[in-house]
């Protein structure tokens, strides 16, 4: 099968790829994670712009238009 170097060799290398696959997952994984968490921080905002319009709603067309928009943002982003 080869000399003990070409052994350790063959070792050394499949090791730094399942640590470079390790590292790969665990970044997409936070990622995903502080994805999450901006979201949620949005939904916040968003959420609170759109009870305000229904609260109050606006009476200029663009108003009516903004009210919409930040409804539909919020049915969109699940808030």
């Amino acid at each position: 099968m080869g000399t003990p170097a070409n052994r350790t060799v063959l070792w050394v290398a499949i090791l730094a790829l399942l640590v470079a696959a390790a590292v790969g997952v665990n970044s997409i994984i936070y990622a995903n994670s502080v994805a999450r968490r901006s979201g949620r921080s949005w939904c916040d905002v968003v959420r609170t712009l759109d009870a305000a319009y229904q609260q109050t709603p606006p009476t200029t067309p663009l108003g009516r238009q903004l009210a919409a928009d930040m409804h539909n943002l919020r049915v969109r982003l699940g808030c």
